[in-house]
């Protein structure tokens, strides 16, 4: 039984009373502690136990940053930011000013931010990810908006061989640069590949939900 059905039967209880709410949340802590685990270690770099001064670290050697307290407060203060940067410069009619907008390193420092499980235990959505690929024997994986790689390191580190794709070369860029660090290999690919491999953009949906579709020329 995976994860989220286990924690469905036991918030199920404690609705039903049969269980108390506090037993409830420990019990769901203890589940998530194994998750929590599995991510941590997978991150972990240069031998640190601390797993966000880890991540900022990591961010700190590609920015070339010698202050700790100033990457902090660039990751905390993420979110705002972004928030800002649309609302200041981003035309939703232009393709160019968004495209700038997923380039912006404040998204290196956001998820990098998030993936430290301070505020969020969302990121082990991907520990959840690896229990299923397991269980099918997945060898090859393809982690399409790969953001900056953490949940394909996890992967890569579970013996799956991993393809890494995102709209944002600057999240890739920093991607890639992880998996070097770590002496890991993985293949990265984005739209720039998809050109590269004969396909073109033949439409974009530029009013709704953002859609876009490929074709392969020649086809």
């Amino acid at each position: 039984m995976l994860l989220p059905d286990r924690l469905r039967e036991v918030w199920g209880e404690a609705d039903a009373g049969r269980l108390s709410r506090e037993a409830a949340f420990a019990a769901q802590e203890q589940m998530l502690d194994g998750y929590r685990t599995a991510w941590r270690n997978a991150l972990l770099i240069n031998g640190e136990a601390d797993l966000r001064a880890s991540l900022l670290r990591e961010v700190a050697a590609y920015y070339d940053i010698d202050d700790l307290v100033e990457v902090e407060r660039r990751c905390s203060s993420a979110v705002n930011t972004m928030r800002y940067e649309w609302e200041e410069n981003i035309n939703p009619q232009q393709r160019a000013s968004i495209e700038s907008f997923y380039q912006s390193a404040t998204m290196v420092y956001d998820l990098m931010g998030w993936h430290s499980l301070r505020d969020d235990t969302g990121p082990l959505a991907y520990v959840l990810g690896l229990e299923i690929v397991r269980a099918h024997h997945v060898q090859i994986c393809l982690d399409f908006g790969s953001g900056v790689g953490s949940g394909a390191l996890l992967f890569t580190r579970a013996g799956i061989n991993m393809t890494l794709a995102d709209i944002s070369t600057t999240l890739l860029d920093f991607a890639h640069w992880r998996f070097a660090h770590r002496g890991l290999s993985a293949h990265f690919a984005t739209f720039a590949r998809m050109q590269e491999l004969g396909f073109v953009r033949t439409w974009q949906d530029t009013w709704l939900w953002g859609h876009q579709l490929f074709e392969k020329c020649g086809i």
